[in-house]
Order: C-alpha cells, then structure tokens, then sequence
C-alpha cells in the first residue's frame, strides 16, 4: 500500500451528525482511509458505527488492533479505548490512561496520525 495520507476526524459527544454530514456524501472509492474519534460514553453500544453504516458509501467499522488502514474505509475508535496509528501504519487499540479525561482521546490519535503520515 502507498502511504498517500489519512483523513483525521476528532468529534465531541455532540458531533453525531457532524459526522453524518461529513461521511455520506464520500464516494465508496473514495481514495483515503479515514479515522474518527467520537467522545462517547464508555458503555455506548454500537449505534454510531450502525447508524453511519446505513447512510454512508464508505464502509464504517471499528479497527481491529494491528489492521492496516485501507482506502474507502472509515475506522471508528471504539468506546473506551484508545485509537493510535502504529509504525506500518497499523492501529493500536488500547485502555491506557485518559488523556485530558478522554478515552478515547482526539488528542493522541491526531499526533500519532502526524507522526506517521
């Protein structure tokens, strides 16, 4: 895979559908993989990833750690766990400290996204 770069979203728990507004309209080949980092409660079920699912073309996950990121998917970080990208680039999950009492934290996937990319 070409390291062309990667789209860094960081959203707040109000960013629902900031969210929806800026994924739907992305063409399914769209030629970056994205990466989202939602504030959301710890225990929060998956109806963000669902819900963006059922409007969007691009495909909306949660990354397993250790994945490389391809083009066209958008990665939601999981709640409760932190979302980083890993030298490769790959992700890293993890429960590691809050980070400015987030977890998942904006902060720390924006600069590991800067490091590698």
């Amino acid at each position: 895979m070409i390291n062309t770069g990667v789209v860094v979203i960081g959203v707040s728990a109000g960013g629902f559908k900031a969210l929806h507004t800026v994924l739907e309209p992305l063409p399914k080949d769209f030629s970056m993989p994205i990466t989202v980092v939602q504030h959301q409660h710890r225990k929060a079920d998956d109806y963000l990833v669902r819900s963006l699912n059922s409007k969007c073309l691009v495909e909306v996950k949660y990354p397993e750690n250790g994945e490389i990121p391809k083009p066209g998917v958008a990665y939601v970080a999981p709640p409760d766990r932190h979302l980083r990208f890993a030298d490769g680039p790959c992700f890293m999950l993890s429960d590691d400290e809050r980070h400015n009492y987030s977890r998942p934290s904006i902060d720390l996937l924006f600069l590991s996204a800067a490091a590698v990319y």
